[in-house]
């Protein structure tokens, strides 16, 4: 199929035979970034550039928008630092060529509050974004789908400090990616999950789940349900049934996204924390507690094997421990040790929230008395 359209392709093969090569590098970045293949999107998004450049470094606009793909798929892996790099010469050089009020300049504004946003810097997040969303309304018009990106990454940011600011972008969103149909579905799904997340923080039980079994609904009809995406919204809409206290409900949904999650990514993949953990918790308020232990357990092991950080890896640990130490006995409770030892380092983070170091203090403290008042 992709053959097929490159036949069709503008430009003239004939006289510059690297640009098929190009093209079908950049569609397969684009596909592989759909699917979530980040390394595989990274790839062939590397190699577009350096074809690009070596080709046609005279053909600006191609230039920014092969930066622009390795800016996004860097800013999915995480690499903050190579998409910011991009980023800034797209802004720059985008300027330059299209001025200050052109879509590619809106989308390196947004993008760069994306990666601010990731490093912690919520008010250099907020003013770039507020930025892109300016840029965008000037072009096309406070109501039009080209909005919808900016209002996700704006309001989630904003969710930080103000929920019902949050919200009301949302639910813009929502409102014209209904407006649009088909074109924007993926946008609403994602709206939707977030609306269900704001939902669930003002305790809004029952809309967070109505919300977010939308959302998983359309990612499971628009990306398959082994897609991380479909998984993601499967485990979140589990989880708001779980904080609505139908732990019933919500089980067998934790157990279809641990199996399916399995299935795509394997059963050593870190991706799985989130499932396990909303796991353990419905096996736990189901009073079936050996088999909660169990799948904290093996959340403990991918948290030790891939050197995982942050809240959820300290949230595991510490049931795990509170587990072990339930079931009680030597064995158990240096099982519980050697949790609280996978615990520890985790703290040097100085991110760690003090509530976080407090339960971890606390698990510290049950295991000295555990063992007799002994350390």
């Amino acid at each position: 199929e992709i053959s097929a359209c490159l036949v069709g392709s503008e430009m003239c093969i004939r006289d510059r035979p690297w640009a098929w090569d190009a093209e079908l590098e950049e569609l397969l970045a684009k596909l592989a970034l759909e699917q979530a293949d980040l390394e595989r999107a990274a790839e062939h998004a590397d190699k577009l550039l350096k074809m690009v450049l070596e080709h046609a470094e005279h053909d600006s606009h191609r230039v920014l928008t092969a930066r622009g793909l390795v800016a996004q798929i860097a800013g999915s892996r995480r690499d903050n630092a190579a998409s910011l790099e991009q980023w800034q010469r797209v802004l720059e050089d985008g300027t330059s060529l299209y001025g200050a009020v052109h879509d590619t300049v809106a989308s390196a504004h947004s993008a760069i509050g994306v990666i601010h946003f990731n490093g912690g810097e919520v008010d250099e997040a907020i003013a770039s974004m507020r930025t892109g969303l300016s840029l965008r309304e000037q072009l096309n018009g406070p109501e039009h789908p080209a909005l919808l990106t900016e209002l996700t990454n704006l309001g989630t940011v904003l969710a930080q400090r103000e929920a019902s600011a949050a919200q009301a972008l949302y639910e813009r969103g929502v409102a014209i990616a209904r407006a649009d149909g088909k074109a924007s579905e993926r946008h609403l799904a994602t709206l939707l999950g977030r609306l269900a997340a704001i939902a669930d923080g003002e305790k809004r039980y029952e809309d967070a789940s109505a919300y977010a079994r939308e959302s998983w609904e359309m990612q499971r009809a628009i990306n398959g349900e082994t897609h991380p995406r479909a998984i993601g919204a499967l485990c979140n809409y589990a989880a708001s049934l779980a904080q609505a206290e139908h732990h019933a409900e919500a089980l067998p949904l934790f157990e279809q996204a641990v199996r399916l999650d399995v299935m795509k990514r394997g059963a050593d993949s870190k991706n799985l924390l989130p499932a396990l953990n909303g796991l353990a918790k419905a096996l736990q308020a189901l009073e079936r507690y050996d088999e909660a232990l169990e799948q904290l357990e093996n959340g403990a092991r991918l948290i030790v094997l891939h050197n995982e950080k942050g809240r959820l890896p300290l949230t595991i640990l510490n049931k795990a421990i509170k587990l072990q130490l339930r079931r009680g006995g030597k064995a158990a409770v240096e099982e519980a040790a050697r949790h609280l030892a996978a615990a520890e380092p985790l703290l040097d983070d100085e991110r760690v929230p003090a509530p976080y170091r407090t339960m971890i203090d606390d698990r510290r403290e049950d295991i000295r008395k555990a063992r007799g008042g002994k350390g």
